[in-house]
């Protein structure tokens, strides 16, 4: 099995991160793509926009849809070797964040729980075995900085990185051993954070 986590707050989920499910697929560089929400990104402000069961709702509409949407592909194109894959979403952290014993603030959690647990516990939930082989999806930007994760050369040792290059297209130099990859132009533009800006004073909300 080729597993690729691919985690972030997806506060929403856009059609960008589907270009790149879509993507790991289509370059038959996994099996599986999880999608996997967390609770927020260290690197950035604690709080987050849709609350946890929104985010983790919206995360498994998505799989579906990209499921299905690759089925009636492979079904359309009558292509055998068209990989459909599996998408899934798994929510360790957050469900973590959830069964906390009381009095415990989401903060304090926050800053004990890092990437790593999540890796080792993925492992272990998803029976991992040794000829398994486990990626780890981050962006560009995040490969600037990969060595300031907690246990960062623990992730190493676990897992294998893909780097998603940023919107300008460009190649981030690093002595990390990565995998890069790209989605096409036009999925670029889209970006939560200027979904959150959009719809911050719409009484609507984000739909």
């Amino acid at each position: 099995m080729k597993y690729a986590i691919f985690g972030g707050t997806f506060d929403p989920f856009t059609k960008a991160h589907e270009a790149i499910v879509n993507k790991l697929l289509d370059e038959q560089l996994v099996t599986d793509v999880i999608i996997a929400p967390s609770i927020t990104n260290w690197y950035r402000d604690k709080s987050v926009w849709l609350d946890d069961e929104q985010r983790l709702d919206l995360c498994h509409t998505v799989a579906e849809f990209i499921y299905t949407k690759r089925s009636e592909k492979r079904c359309a194109t009558k292509d055998p070797n068209y990989r459909v894959g599996h998408v899934s979403v798994w929510w360790r952290d957050i469900h973590k964040k959830l069964s906390i014993p009381e009095g415990q603030m989401r903060d304090e959690f926050c800053k004990s729980w890092h990437f790593i647990d999540t890796l080792l516990d993925f492992r272990y939930d998803y029976n991992v075995e040794p000829n398994d082989t486990v990626y780890v999806v981050i962006g560009s930007d995040q490969l600037m900085f990969f060595k300031q994760w907690h246990r960062w050369e623990d992730i190493l040792k676990l897992a294998k990185l893909v780097v998603v290059n940023g919107r300008a297209g460009e190649h981030v130099d690093s002595d990390i051993e990565h995998i890069d990859i790209a989605i096409a132009e036009e999925f670029k533009d889209f970006s939560a954070t200027a979904i959150r800006a959009e719809y911050r004073n719409k009484s609507d909300g984000y739909k």
